[in-house]
C-alpha cells in the first residue's frame, strides 16, 4: 500500500561510514551510503554516495564515487560522477575524470584531468586565487 523505497534510499545516502586516524584497511570496499576516510585504505573504494578523505587521510588506489572531497591524499584514479573538490591541505595524485572540479588554492592535482558534462555545462572553479 505505501511506497517505503524513497524513504529507504535517502536513508542510505545519509548513512556515513568512518575509517578512524588511528585505522588501517587493506582491500577493495563497495558500498551503497557515504565513506568518511580519516585513516588508510590500501585498496579500491567503489561508493554510490560521497567519499571524504579527511585531513589525515590516505588512500592509495583507485576511487569512484558520487562527489569526493579531498583533504588528505589520494595515490590512484578517481572517477567521480558530480565534483572533486581538492581542499587546501588535499592533493590528488593520478588521472581524474569528473564533471565539476574545485581546487583550493594550496590543493593539488597531479595527473590528466577529463571533465564530463552533466545535466549544465561542467565548470572549473579555482577558489582564492591572488591576483598579481
Amino acid at each position: 500500500m505505501f511506497n517505503n523505497s524513497s524513504k529507504q534510499e535517502k536513508i542510505k545516502s545519509d548513512v556515513t561510514t568512518v575509517i578512524a586516524e588511528d585505522a588501517s584497511f587493506s582491500g577493495d570496499i563497495v558500498m551503497e551510503a557515504s565513506l568518511h576516510v580519516d585513516g588508510t585504505i590500501q585498496g579500491k573504494i567503489e561508493c554510490r554516495g560521497d567519499v571524504t578523505i579527511g585531513p589525515n587521510g590516505k588512500v592509495g588506489s583507485e576511487i569512484k564515487a558520487r562527489n569526493l572531497y579531498v583533504s588528505g591524499s589520494v595515490e590512484g584514479h578517481v572517477s567521480v560522477d558530480e565534483t572533486l573538490h581538492i581542499h587546501d591541505s588535499g592533493k590528488v595524485s593520478g588521472d581524474a575524470d569528473m564533471a565539476t572540479i574545485i581546487i583550493e588554492e594550496n590543493g593539488r592535482l597531479n595527473g590528466t584531468t577529463k571533465m564530463r558534462k552533466k545535466e549544465s555545462e561542467a565548470d572549473v572553479t579555482i577558489l582564492n586565487q591572488k591576483s598579481n
